[in-house]
């Protein structure tokens, strides 16, 4: 599992769903190094550790983070609310996952099968961009 850093901006082409427990994010990581997406590259937060990497508030990493969540809370508000959502799911307990695809729609749909498999829920995709609610929000 990498903790490539996507505290400021989401992971680009990823698909990002949560997780009710570890044996769920488990399996979910067997199954997609069995669909062939590199290990390496998929993301998985959990706990504290979790929280204090992807930093919703954005006070661990200085000033631009705080900036960009300051942004983000007032555009549009989506962005502050799925941070929201990660916190609280982090905070009870739950396992966020980050996996790279290549933007292809059957990639997009393959992972959010896989998660939803695994009892993943508020799955979206992250395109360049913009982003794409997958389900569960």
């Amino acid at each position: 599992m990498s903790m490539t850093k996507f505290y400021v901006n989401p992971p680009v082409n990823s698909v990002v769903g949560t997780l009710p427990d570890q044996a769920s994010a488990d399996q979910l990581l067997e199954n997609l190094v069995s669909a062939n997406y590199p290990k390496d590259q998929i993301v998985v937060n959990s706990g504290k550790k979790g929280l204090d990497f992807i930093d919703p508030g954005g006070t661990a990493h200085g000033l631009i983070t705080q900036l960009t969540r300051s942004f983000q809370k007032f555009s549009t508000g989506v962005e502050d609310r799925l941070l929201s959502a990660t916190k609280q799911a982090l905070l009870d307990g739950k396992f966020i996952v980050a996996v790279p695809t290549d933007g292809s729609e059957a990639q997009i749909l393959q992972v959010q099968q896989l998660i939803s498999e695994q009892g993943g829920n508020e799955i979206l995709f992250y395109g360049h961009t913009t982003y794409r609610l997958l389900e569960g929000w």
